[in-house]
């Protein structure tokens, strides 16, 4: 279910208003994969939950590019 949930979080992550620019596919989508709005809050969890260990992994690779910078820089004065 999970790969199910990030496939349509990384399909519709661009839009700005998730239910307004697909709610035909998403009623689909809902009728296909999900038997109780428990198993749909669960997915949506999951997502969520991979969408921020994600942003967390973009921030630490900035912040040590960042560190590695402030050396060179160091390095070289």
């Amino acid at each position: 279910m999970s790969t199910i949930a990030s496939r349509l979080l990384a399909r519709f992550s661009g839009t700005r208003n998730l239910a307004k620019s697909m709610p035909e596919y998403l009623e689909s989508f809902v009728a296909e994969n999900v038997q109780t709005p428990r198993t749909l809050l669960r997915m949506m969890a999951k997502a969520q939950r991979g969408q921020r260990k994600e942003l967390h992994k973009r921030e630490v690779a900035r912040l040590r590019r960042e560190a590695k910078l402030a050396a060179n820089l160091q390095a070289a004065l």
